[in-house]
């Protein structure tokens, strides 16, 4: 049954995988893999704290389990429990030290947490694994901006537009990081590369209508921060 609905999982019919993991568990109520699966299709049903509870016994039934470990804490970060889902990243540590995802998502974990120096620790650990991961290297980036270490963000950056050039994100935060350090022209550089990307993005449309704004360009900004409105842009004071 278990295989059954591992089956149905790869052919996203969820509810009939759901079926099968529900039993394949009434069979074998210490299956982990059951657990586990079970948790992982309620994730994607949107189900997160049902999800949460899965793991939860999944970690119970092996305690030595990095997946259920990671699992879990997934799904606490999911529901912004972002301590608890620290712990259990480190727990799946404990039993996968390699594991480039844990690391880095402990290091989100810990950046919710505004916990910035160790959030780094575990960026430079999921680096070791995998250096020419774009993604780390972004969150990196975007870490050190908050600790206001922009340039060492901006070497980060560049270290993620050379390994994904089309990384949006990557540029719109090489740009924020620019902007910080008062390099206007080169921000304006990194925020029409990101429009080129992403033509709809309001976000870079917004941040292209700043810089142009502390440019003098104010012609141009004006009609940056309409395209950003129209591209549904919402100010802080409308939330």
């Amino acid at each position: 049954m278990l295989n059954k609905g591992l089956g149905y999982l790869e052919a996203k019919s969820y509810q009939e995988a759901l079926s099968c993991f529900e039993k394949a568990i009434e069979a074998d109520p210490l299956d982990n893999e059951a657990w586990n699966g079970k948790g992982y299709v309620l994730v994607i049903l949107g189900r997160d704290g049902e999800a949460l509870k899965c793991y939860a016994r999944a970690v119970e039934i092996d305690p030595s389990s990095a997946l259920s470990w990671y699992n879990k804490a997934n799904a606490l970060s999911r529901l912004e429990r972002y301590q608890e889902a620290a712990v259990c990243y480190s727990r799946a540590l404990e039993h996968d030290p390699l594991c480039h995802a844990s690391w880095l998502n402990r290091g989100l974990a810990l950046d919710a947490l505004e916990r910035g120096e160790e959030a780094q620790e575990c960026y430079d650990a999921a680096l070791k694994i995998l250096p020419g991961d774009a993604t780390t290297w972004i969150n990196k980036g975007a870490s050190l901006s908050l600790l206001g270490r922009y340039e060492q963000a901006v070497e980060c950056f560049d270290r993620a537009v050379l390994l994904q050039a089309q990384s949006l994100k990557a540029w719109v935060n090489r740009g924020s990081a620019m902007a910080h350090l008062g390099r206007l022209k080169e921000a304006l550089s990194c925020f029409n590369r990101a429009i080129e990307i992403s033509p709809r993005c309001p976000m870079a449309w917004a941040n292209r209508s700043e810089i142009l704004r502390r440019m003098n360009r104010h012609d141009e900004a004006f009609h940056a921060f309409v395209r950003a409105r129209e591209l549904g842009l919402v100010l802080s004071s409308e939330e």
